[in-house]
């Protein structure tokens, strides 16, 4: 399903859309006429190479007046300097394009899997006095940082020591100890068989379950100010995730008015489809 059908219901991000995708097949034609006017550059300064080198040729001793010499040299010079020229313009053409088409990708990729029927156009966002696309990009930055933090936020010591037990209990349950009265050669409870591989290993976790329980459960650290149970956790990065695209919609929107301004603005290519195009997803009917 390509952006329009995608968009369907969303009519002001599918304008967006269909802007983003005009501007790159615009950018793109720049991108292939600077690669030519790069090639008949390149091509010129080989004519003036060998206009120089047939011109020693001609000589039998390879050495040119000085006018003239310095004539074909200045021809070389410059046309090299016009090919450097043009390299340049098509590396900086191909930057804009590649950077637009990174929209369009990250657009499309946003709403793979995402049903036509769950995107919605969002109200129309008006940054803050005075705020910036830096800055905005900075309070996201420490966003990040607080929601890695979190991430790796300690689990409270009873919670990781319910874990402990029953990860214990676990491989306790794979070791129990089985022995049959009725073997009457060699041993009854087949120990040498079980002391190979995992199995030995369940084996002692069965017969040492207590020790073993305490003695992972006494190296847990105390709960510190930033322990989290699991639900805090995962509150905690939703509250961060929200208040990330908030300010990713008000950098959109900065982003814009630059534009609107005929100022450029590169995009970050992770920035959320969301803010991208200026749509709601119902992520519960996708």
């Amino acid at each position: 399903m390509n952006l329009a059908e995608k968009l369907q219901h969303a009519p002001a991000a599918l304008a967006r859309a269909l802007a983003f995708e005009d501007r790159a097949a615009e950018l793109h034609g720049g991108v292939v006429s600077a690669q030519q006017r790069e090639l008949d550059a390149n091509d010129q300064l080989q004519a003036a190479r060998r206009e120089l080198a047939r011109q020693r040729q001609g000589r039998h001793d390879r050495r040119l007046p000085e006018d003239l010499e310095a004539r074909l040299q200045k021809a070389v010079e410059a046309a090299e300097a016009e090919r450097d020229r043009l390299r340049s313009v098509r590396e900086d053409a191909a930057a804009r394009w590649q950077a637009v088409k990174a929209t369009v990708t990250a657009a499309e990729d946003g709403l793979h899997g995402v049903a036509a029927e769950a995107i919605s156009d969002a109200p129309p966002i008006k940054p803050p006095k005075g705020a910036t696309v830096e800055g905005v990009r900075r309070q996201i930055a420490a966003l990040d940082a607080e929601a890695e933090a979190a991430q790796m936020a300690p689990a409270p010591r009873a919670d990781a020591a319910q874990r402990i037990k029953a990860a214990v209990e676990d491989l306790a349950a794979r070791g129990e100890p089985s022995v049959d009265a009725r073997r009457r050669e060699g041993d009854p409870s087949k120990l040498s068989d079980r002391m190979h591989g995992d199995a030995g290993l369940w084996l002692l976790v069965s017969i040492f379950k207590q020790e073993v329980t305490a003695r992972l459960i006494e190296r847990l650290p105390k709960d510190s100010t930033n322990t989290l149970t699991d639900a805090q956790r995962d509150r905690k990065l939703a509250e961060l995730a929200e208040q990330r695209l908030s300010l990713e919609r008000i950098e959109e929107a900065l982003i814009r008015q630059a534009e609107a301004e005929g100022r450029v603005v590169a995009r970050r290519p992770e920035a959320a489809v969301e803010a991208l195009l200026g749509v709601v997803i119902d992520r519960g009917r996708q």
